[in-house]
């Protein structure tokens, strides 16, 4: 008798937890179909009650992790879209600053200029060119000078080397096939700078009893009808001299930060 009780209870132990996995939908309908199996089966009308009990007990706490769970996943897709709005803020507050800069170098400006956006860059020579928005529909030519503004301060960025009708390929400062006349305006020295395929540049034929020292500002010489005088190209960081060598060389910074490049200046005239 009692394995026979036994028996019965795990019977309608396992019928109540299917009825808990039934179409919630439904579960109004069934609920007096439960209540009349489990008192026919159980050996007691106070089993049958405990076990109808703690169904609904199982049945409540399965509906409030569903419920948990859709919360969850609700305050996880709102913080996402806040994360986003966030991010999305940020980089409109910093292209309106850099446009208010843009604005305010072209009241004071000292030639005309295009306005373009980077639009690629090329991953595995990083230093070496960009394509820009602009091409020949916007007036754009080749070997027109590229700048770009830090803080209120023009930076020479480089030169257009290809045209299309939309876009234009920029080859930048830093590339290898990149030459440029810098001048030291302190002690008036030439040279002629040009790129590493890195970030540090190098101005090069320079006399070994020219005046030149680490932190010295070299800028455009405005000889070779390319790039007009004065646009900063970079701050001397080391000299290098070699014993019984007709020239010495200075390792340069560029002036402008080539690692985040956004919008830039085609100067036209």
């Amino acid at each position: 008798m009692f394995s026979l009780a036994r028996a019965r209870f795990f019977c309608f132990l396992l019928l109540a937890i299917s009825f808990l996995f039934l179409n919630l939908s439904l579960r109004n309908r069934i609920q007096e179909l439960k209540i009349f199996f489990l008192y026919l089966a159980s050996p007691s009308s106070s089993l049958a009650t405990k076990i109808f009990l703690h169904g609904e007990n199982l049945s409540k706490n399965f509906l409030l992790q569903l419920h948990l769970h859709e919360e969850n996943r609700k305050l996880k897709e709102k913080l996402k879209e806040y994360i986003h709005l966030e991010t999305l803020s940020k980089e409109i507050l910093e292209e309106n600053k850099r446009l208010r800069v843009i604005l305010r170098f072209k009241e004071r400006r000292k030639y005309n200029f295009l306005t373009g956006q980077v639009l690629a860059r090329d991953t595995q020579n990083w230093y070496n060119s960009i394509i820009i928005d602009k091409g020949s529909l916007a007036g754009i030519k080749k070997d027109l000078p590229v700048i770009v503004l830090e803080e209120d301060q023009e930076g020479l960025l480089g030169r257009i080397s290809e045209v299309f009708p939309t876009t234009s390929k920029v080859l930048l400062l830093t590339d290898s096939l990149s030459a440029v006349v810098g001048y030291a305006p302190r002690s008036e020295v030439d040279g002629i700078v040009e790129g590493q395929d890195r970030k540090e540049l190098c101005f090069k034929y320079i006399f070994p009893e020219a005046d030149l020292k680490e932190g010295d500002l070299i800028v455009t010489s405005g000889t070779g009808g390319i790039f007009p005088a004065g646009i900063p190209i970079g701050e001397i960081v080391k000299i290098e001299e070699k014993k019984n060598a007709p020239y010495k060389e200075a390792i340069l910074i560029p002036w402008i930060k080539f690692s985040h490049l956004r919008e830039v200046l085609v100067i036209t005239e």
